[in-house]
């Protein structure tokens, strides 16, 4: 199972080639300022980690793929979108980039902001094309991606939060009255299964960060 080729110009990359998560994990500093390790705090609140085979039921699943489909017939836009709400829910994000000091028609122009908004939700795009292999095929690159963001100078594990909030927002614009109750409860699923992964690599790698660079 994969995601279709892009045909974006901005990533330039062959998706029948290569993994689209490798690809996630290899760029993850495009965009970001620097990969200064700084102290960070490690997780507060620990999740209670889905059963990884158990995550969404059939009906749950059909759902999401269901409304995937229709959320991805506008996925420039889409991207976008998530990223401005993240912004607005919580300023102190856009510092984390090199774009932070750029705003308006600029910013939604801007080369870096189109490239990092479009891999944030093809990332969600190949989750869902995964759902019924989740543990398999996603749980250690989203590990691995979280792992990364220990790295980031200025990042803060509870923006993983604001992700959800974002996305959810936006979904909830975009699809309307197909918003139902039960969808928002799949999708909620989808959303933290991905959260989960990525905060268990963070937590992971600041420990290891902090036993060997203690500050």
């Amino acid at each position: 199972m994969g995601c279709q080729q892009s045909t974006s110009k901005s990533l330039e990359v062959d998706y029948s080639k290569e993994d689209w998560f490798a690809f996630l994990v290899r760029t993850q500093n495009m965009g970001a300022n620097g990969f200064k390790k700084v102290k960070s705090e490690p997780l507060l609140n620990n999740l209670n980690y889905l059963n990884n085979d158990d995550v969404l039921t059939i009906r749950e699943k059909q759902l999401v793929r269901e409304s995937w489909t229709l959320l991805s017939i506008k996925l420039k836009s889409l991207g976008k979108q998530v990223f401005l709400r993240i912004f607005e829910l919580r300023p102190s994000t856009k510092n984390l980039f090199p774009f932070k000091t750029v705003w308006g028609d600029k910013l939604i122009k801007h080369p870096l902001f189109l490239t990092h908004s479009k891999r944030f939700v093809k990332v969600i795009g190949c989750v869902v094309d995964r759902l019924d292999y989740l543990q398999e095929e996603c749980a250690q690159p989203l590990i691995e991606l979280g792992k990364k963001h220990v790295s980031i100078e200025g990042f803060l594990p509870d923006y993983y939060d604001v992700y959800i909030r974002a996305i959810i927002s936006i979904w909830k614009q975009e699809l309307k009255d197909v918003y139902t109750n039960e969808l928002s409860e799949a999708w909620h699923k989808v959303l933290v299964y991905i959260v989960s992964k990525l905060k268990e690599g963070y937590e992971t790698e600041w420990k290891v960060a902090t036993y060997f660079n203690p500050q």
